[in-house]
């Protein structure tokens, strides 16, 4: 176990390729089976806790050796042992609690029968002779819950260990990567099975259990029943313990910190886009995003959008799967919560307009037309949320028109572009006109906004940069062709002497010839 203060020992350690003797079965001589084991681990976590800067060099020689195969399997079963033991303990406190309550039950009878009806409503638990009667006491179950500890300590112990590992593995290179997502060596499988456990998925319950409704919420009633069985029990304390647990949904902290780690793992392995295909054939995707609506929501979080946006920012067949699955809310939630973790969530949420009809399908579901619109207010993504909007227009036309016209999102459209500085709009006159090119709804409801034409007017008369003067003519050509009385609206404007100045002005020489033409269309139809 003292080979990590030792280099060299270290060293021999891996070469000795003993790394099947930390493999743990399900089933056999448990006693010596989990000695050799526990063992090979400790000896192994010794090995990376050195300081060294050769760390990724261990991790090579180790996958190299085997070792990734074996402690998969180890992981597995010595996670099943740990959730094990907290099944039977569970099972054991409610047992005790069910007797014990039958038994008041029957004790306040015969009471009552004893002491009439006139008899004072205030009943005592008496719990002294349940020894001799064969029936659990609450000390018994009190008992059981600080034994509780003790007894799952060396599974809680080992299961963490190995996840440390897992960690350590993940955050080494891309060889100690592809080996971690291959599936032949069943790494990705069990941290996959782990973190798709149906405890971690399911919704936090609003109202406390006393009996456990899952075999890890056995911290609710251990923190219950230290508080009933105390000599002096505080009732503040005893809330608090409740209001804790209910918080992680009655799951175990340590439980909670392992399947961080593997999450960690995740987010590690994601960071390599060699293996990003193994990932999503593995269904990390599938495992990740129903956590973010199950009791540790908010630690999960931090780990799972991170991954999402590394497998999702460049593959379209991702980004559907994910938006499917019910990603988008959360997206939206972290966004709208100004969370840090909003700079992983923009991106994907935008990129969803561009992936395919099914994606643009979950946008419309989550009204993402109006989101889209909010985002024009932010500085650094209104280029990628005007961007997404003319997409979405551009395959569907009727359904986002019709949203865009409502006067308070074509409001929200007008203020942007009449607000927006010399940058943005240098950034942003190519999609705004792409989309009124797309939509002569949307190029009507501008053309009849006099602050829209006033603002476009004015940057006619002061932007110098060509490509921005062609976009900004083009716009005034399509709000002419699509206005209801465009003679009226011309006149109104004064856009022949607009244009003529434009058309006037040396040394642009498309820009000249494209306000000559719109001149020329201006006069035909007034004459």
């Amino acid at each position: 176990v003292g080979v990590g203060n030792h280099p060299q020992r270290a060293r021999n350690f891996g070469m000795s390729q003993s790394a099947p003797a930390i493999e743990l079965p399900q089933e056999g001589d448990h006693l010596n089976s989990m000695h050799i084991f526990q063992m090979g681990i400790d000896c192994i976590s010794q090995v990376f806790s050195a300081q060294s800067s050769r760390t990724r060099d261990f991790c090579r020689l180790f996958v190299k050796l085997g070792l990734l195969q074996h402690l998969a399997i180890s992981f597995q079963n010595i996670l099943f042992l740990y959730l094990q033991r907290i099944q039977r303990t569970s099972n054991l406190i409610t047992t005790i609690f069910q007797e014990s309550n039958n038994h008041s039950s029957s004790g306040a009878r015969d009471s009552h029968k004893r002491n009439g009806s006139g008899a004072s409503n205030n009943l005592t638990l008496d719990v002294s002779g349940f020894g001799g009667m064969g029936i659990p006491s609450l000390n018994s179950a009190n008992s059981v819950a600080s034994q509780h500890d003790t007894d799952e300590c060396a599974e809680r112990k080992y299961t963490m260990l190995v996840a440390t590992l897992f960690f350590k593995f993940s955050r080494s290179d891309s060889v100690v990567a592809e080996m971690m997502a291959n599936g032949d060596a069943g790494v990705i499988k069990v941290i996959i099975d782990a973190i798709s456990s149906p405890e971690l998925r399911a919704p936090p319950s609003a109202s406390f259990s006393f009996f456990p409704s899952s075999p890890l919420q056995i911290v609710e009633n251990m923190g219950y029943v230290a508080a009933v069985t105390t000599a002096e029990p505080s009732h503040g304390n005893t809330s608090s313990k409740r209001r804790n647990s209910r918080g992680n949904g009655g799951l175990l902290p340590a439980y909670i910190e392992i399947i961080e780690l593997l999450l960690k793992c995740c987010k590690n392995l994601s960071m390599e886009p060699s293996i990003l295909a193994d990932l999503d054939k593995a269904g990390v995707i599938e495992a990740l995003i129903p956590l973010l609506q199950g009791p540790i929501s908010e630690r999960c979080i931090n780990h799972v959008l991170p991954c999402i946006f590394n497998m999702c920012r460049i593959n379209k067949k991702r980004q559907e799967k994910a938006a499917q699955l019910g990603l988008i809310p959360h997206l939206k939630k972290v966004i709208a919560d100004g969370s840090h973790l909003k700079q992983f969530a923009l991106p994907i949420i935008f990129d969803l307009a561009h992936a395919s009809a099914s994606s643009r399908a979950e946008l419309w579901k989550n009204d993402c037309v109006s989101f889209y619109l909010e985002q024009l207010k932010e500085n650094y993504w209104q280029t990628f949320a005007l961007n997404s909007l003319f997409m979405w227009l551009s395959h569907d036309n009727a359904m986002v028109s019709r949203l865009l016209v409502e006067p308070a999102k074509l409001a929200k459209l007008v203020e942007f572009f009449r607000t927006s500085s010399v940058q943005t709009i240098h950034l942003v006159h190519k999609p705004m006109a792409d989309m009124m090119d797309t939509s002569k709804e949307l190029s009507r409801s501008l053309g009849s906004s006099q602050v829209f034409v006033n603002a476009l007017v004015k940057r006619l008369t002061t932007t110098k940069e060509a490509i921005v003067l062609l976009s900004l003519l083009r716009m005034l050509y399509l709000m002419f062709q699509n206005h209801a009385s465009p003679k009226q609206w011309i006149i109104d404007h004064n856009l022949n002497g607009v244009v003529r100045e434009v058309a006037q002005a040396k040394g642009q020489v498309l820009v000249m010839s494209k306000a000559k033409l719109l001149l020329h269309e201006f006069q035909n139809y007034i004459s």
